[in-house]
């Protein structure tokens, strides 16, 4: 089994103004990787899968495992968020997915630590406060409804 373990996580701003987070993370060779995402995916997830917004660990449990799903794992679960008929159903295929890719690959650190001597590499996401009323303006984008304001951020990144 491949095992990563959070090293660093910072945030950054992109070229058109847009923030996300980079979880940095590093393998038991030493190999670095970086995982990019708005700062706005935990909402996201939160919103499309039903999952309590408050539960970061296992939003970024979802999160960090996503990019790792291979083709093979993706079409074993063919129910997709598109597809489903609700949102547990979408939300039960999604996290068989990421226990196939957990099974062969593990990323360490996502769990807060238990004691305040331990430093705590995901202190940045776990910290972060997005603005009010951003979960509802996810929730009617995906019930298709325009927010009473008319702001459309820029799209969530795809997914399987």
């Amino acid at each position: 089994m491949d095992v990563f373990a959070i090293t660093e996580t910072y945030q950054a701003t992109s070229s058109t103004g847009g923030t996300f987070w980079v979880v940095v993370t590093t393998s038991q060779a030493g190999e670095r990787h970086q995982h990019a995402f708005p700062t706005d995916t935990l909402l996201w997830r939160a919103a499309e899968y039903g999952i309590d917004p408050d539960d970061t660990e296992t939003l970024l449990d979802i999160i960090l495992h996503e990019p790792h799903i291979t083709p093979a794992e993706a079409l074993a679960e063919p129910v997709t968020l598109a597809a489903a008929r609700t949102t547990g159903e979408a939300k039960t295929a999604h996290l068989a997915r990421i226990a196939a890719v957990k099974a062969r690959r593990r990323i360490t650190g996502i769990k807060a630590p238990a004691g305040k001597s331990t430093p705590d590499p995901l202190a940045p996401i776990r910290s972060h406060q997005h603005a009010p009323g951003r979960l509802a303006e996810i929730q009617a984008m995906l019930a298709g409804t325009v927010p009473a304001h008319g702001h459309m951020p820029p799209a969530a990144p795809r997914r399987v």
